[in-house]
């Protein structure tokens, strides 16, 4: 090819690059266009090209899921003969929780009590009348359309004795504790509201199961129970978490000791029933071995107490951005999948139910 022609072909590109960069910018200035990197692109951008604005998910609240057994640690240290001092010297000050269970427990299995016998020990408190009534009226019991009810008898049938079993439960003990606590009055309504779900769950379960009712509802009353005290022994206060391992470490590299052992330390004080020292004890196992030595219906009882901590905290609405793993051998003791096969319209119903009902 001589000179010619090849200047000829480079005038050629020349001529058709300017042409293509001038349309290009034509175009560009007749429908300009954005490029949008990380956001979401501004509502008049879906208007300009007649499409419908994308309306985002609402995001779901994270819960971080623990596996104790990935940690090194021990989940039930000992407290030092000071600490239990201490706790002594404010247990000392409360009302004997034993006898308060009792007296609730003796209530609903005489075979001779009934709502009239009940609904004159709720209305000896004046205090307690009002809640049982207001929950009673609640829209998870009462429908809009049903008279108010005035009547403590009344508002017994409607409520059920299961669920009037944990409200009292809760307040006669959390009352007590409560007022002993350092915590904000938002930690101890987050404690509240998970004890009163764990609580109804494990009602819940009894009733299908044929187990103890009173002792399945108490367990989920109290098995937090040594978190309203274990801020008195450290300087930060509350455990907000660890970056890198679950809250359980932290309480036990903070403290030296956990909520665990603590509430273990509690219920024994108060002279409990054995199941329910377990209950506080052990209902964050990290190994199998943590339980080997238990009797097989503490073992039973701390299980299903396992897996109601796990849904509380997944499906109760909770604040608390966190749970622990169900460890694969209690699901396979408890015949269980996963902790999701409890999950019914009736258990989820029960967790609505046990959140309506407020501190004393």
């Amino acid at each position: 090819m001589d000179a010619m022609a090849i200047v000829g072909v480079l005038v050629l590109l020349v001529l058709g690059l300017l042409i293509f960069f001038l349309l290009r910018n034509r175009s560009s200035d007749q429908n300009p266009q954005k490029l949008y990197v990380g956001e979401r692109p501004p509502e008049t951008l879906w208007q300009e090209f007649d499409l419908p604005s994308p309306t985002p998910e609402p995001e779901e609240p994270r819960v971080e899921v623990y596996d104790l057994a990935y940690y090194d640690f021990d989940p039930h240290p000992h407290i030092s003969e000071k600490v239990e001092s201490e706790v002594r010297k404010i247990l000392e000050k409360l009302p004997v929780p034993r006898v308060i269970v009792a007296q609730i427990y003796q209530l609903f299995e005489d075979p001779r009590s009934s709502p009239s016998k009940i609904a004159r020990f709720i209305s000896a408190d004046p205090v307690l009348t009002g809640e049982i009534l207001r929950i009673a009226n609640s829209a998870y019991y009462r429908t809009a359309a049903a008279p108010k009810i005035t009547s403590v008898n009344r508002a017994i049938v409607l409520i059920g004795y299961n669920h009037l079993r944990m409200i009292l439960l809760h307040y006669f003990l959390l009352r007590t504790v409560t007022e002993h606590t350092p915590l904000s009055p938002k930690e101890i309504e987050d404690l509240r509201k998970h004890a009163l779900q764990v609580s109804a769950i494990m009602g819940y379960i009894a009733l299908q199961k044929g187990y103890d009712t009173g002792l399945y509802l108490t367990a989920g009353i109290l098995h937090d129970v040594g978190k309203f005290f274990l801020p008195l022994f450290g300087e930060k206060g509350t455990v907000s978490g660890l970056q890198e391992g679950p809250p359980l470490q932290e309480e036990e590299m903070l403290y030296g000791f956990t909520h665990t052992s603590l509430g273990a330390y509690i219920t024994r004080f108060w002279e409990l029933p054995e199941e329910m020292q377990a209950a506080t004890a052990y209902h964050h196992p990290r190994l199998r071995s943590d339980l080997w030595d238990l009797p097989p219906a503490h073992r039973t009882l701390l299980g299903w107490l396992i897996v109601a901590d796990y849904l509380s905290h997944l499906y109760g609405d909770l604040r608390a951005s966190y749970a622990y793993k169900v460890p694969s051998w209690v699901l396979e003791g408890l015949k269980l999948s996963s902790p999701e096969d409890l999950l019914t319209p009736e258990l989820l119903g029960h967790l609505k139910r046990a959140s309506v009902i407020e501190g004393p």
